[in-house]
């Protein structure tokens, strides 16, 4: 990195991984990672190569709450295989959550909807929508030019 600041100034409110994280409109918790990237940034400079993101196993996330093979996978499965709608199935995994285990939180409608993009069994597509009355005829013709009369 061409100028990059030293480690000492990444920490505090006016540290550079705060001023980093808020200009890209990340959260509070983010600025751990911003770091990570910074090291790896100063890493790939003093080896003399070019960074490159997707080479890093940076954290990329939490981990996925629904996973292959659980009941949870199989509720949302058997739910969207049926028809039933993604805000429907979260409901039926959070039912058979509370009964399974009392104590367990209820799943957001995003963790299901993170699972069926990321699952290899579940396709889901979204029905096309056409404004209402888009396709009926005109009531009334077009006015004729005075050159055509």
């Amino acid at each position: 990195m061409i100028g990059a600041p030293d480690e000492e100034t990444w920490d505090g409110p006016r540290g550079w991984a705060v001023w980093v994280r808020k200009q890209m409109n990340m959260s509070p918790e983010s600025t751990r990672c911003v770091k990570e990237v910074f090291r790896q940034l100063r890493d790939a400079d003093s080896q003399g190569v070019l960074y490159d993101p997707r080479a890093c196993d940076l954290l990329a996330g939490a981990a996925p709450l629904i996973v292959e093979d659980s009941m949870e996978a199989t509720i949302v499965c058997n739910a969207v295989q049926q028809g039933v709608s993604l805000g429907q199935a979260t409901v039926l995994v959070n039912v058979a959550r509370g009964k399974a285990v009392p104590e367990r939180a209820p799943l957001s409608y995003s963790a299901v909807q993170g699972y069926c993009a990321r699952s290899d069994v579940v396709d889901v597509a979204k029905r096309g929508t056409k404004k209402s009355g888009s396709l009926d005829p005109p009531i009334f013709p077009a006015p004729s030019s005075p050159e055509s009369e």
